[in-house]
């Protein structure tokens, strides 16, 4: 079973613990953490067991991680003894963020009342998604007027994304949601080139 961390920087996701010096070099794993009674959210190391629980400890940064040592279970995360980090995950970036982001809005926004447009929407977040800043300063100046109303569209489309994904974790069918999100997941950090979900009703 792999473990994971999500860091932010050299920080644990949620800005508990210090990794400096700790993090892996090139294919070498990092050196292991020095040993702290785990006590769920209070001490330890704490990591997620599977892709769902990394979902709610999401952070920029997404690492393998080794454990050993005592350990105690929570509901949606262990913590442990002892840890390392073994290797980041090079495929867990914002494009592949922001992709994934929008897969989940498009599975459930056909309890939008205005779907299309939000359709549309999602369609400028995609081409930020892929060309980042080059998007907008490839275009000549033709495109100048309509740039201005992307970018809002971008920002509008990117809370719809999270927002919309996570409307649909806080439903009674939260559970399968969840499911088919981590599958979306996975299939990104397996190497797949996204968007997968192409319309509402995908």
């Amino acid at each position: 079973m792999t473990l994971f961390k999500t860091l932010n920087g050299t920080r644990g996701s949620f800005g508990h613990g210090d990794y400096t010096g700790y993090l892996p070099k090139g294919k070498r794993p990092g050196k292991w953490l020095p040993k702290v009674t785990p006590v769920l959210c209070e001490s330890g190391y704490h990591v997620c067991r599977d892709l769902s629980e990394v979902l709610t400890h999401a952070g920029p940064e997404l690492y393998e991680v080794e454990v050993r040592g005592t350990c105690v279970e929570g509901k949606d995360k262990a913590a442990w003894e002892q840890a390392r980090l073994v290797k980041r995950v090079p495929e867990w970036d914002q494009r592949t963020m922001r992709l994934w982001a929008i897969d989940c809005a498009r599975r459930v926004m056909y309890i939008s009342p205005d779907h299309e447009l939000l359709d549309a929407v999602l369609d400028v977040c995609v081409a930020y998604a892929e060309y980042g800043e080059e998007w907008a300063a490839a275009r000549d100046a033709a495109w100048d007027a309509a740039r201005d109303a992307a970018w809002a569209a971008k920002d509008a489309a990117w809370t719809a994304a999270r927002d919309a994904a996570w409307d649909a974790v806080w439903t009674a069918a939260r559970a399968a949601e969840t499911q088919e999100q981590v599958k979306l997941l996975q299939r990104y950090l397996d190497g797949e080139q996204g968007p997968f979900v192409e319309t509402a009703d995908a």
